[in-house]
């Protein structure tokens, strides 16, 4: 990663790429632990290499709400949090909390 950010700035994901998972998804078998694994994968990389993330609602789709997960190189955390900025203040995704309740 240290290698790739020498060329780029950040990285833009997704911040999840599944609908919200039923309780107890992972626990209930080895295929739902592996499906748990698959759906972790856009936030994976960032945690286990301590990369500093700042996640931004990014507008609703479908009745759910989606964002965008912006990650930089190891320490300068200010960076992708002025990169959420951006999206933040282009005012794209609602201001307040969607109500959860469909």
């Amino acid at each position: 990663m240290a290698y790739f950010f020498e060329k780029c700035n950040a990285i833009l994901t997704p911040k999840w790429t599944q609908l919200p998972l039923p309780i107890n998804q992972d626990a209930q078998s080895p295929e739902g632990c592996m499906f748990q694994l698959e759906t972790v994968r856009p936030i994976l990389e960032e945690n286990v290499l301590g990369l500093p993330s700042a996640a931004e609602p990014a507008g609703v789709f479908d009745r759910f709400a989606v964002g965008v997960l912006f990650t930089g190189p190891k320490w300068p955390d200010l960076q992708s949090l002025n990169l959420a900025q951006y999206v933040e203040d282009a005012n794209i995704a609602p201001s307040n909390p969607i109500d959860p309740r469909f």
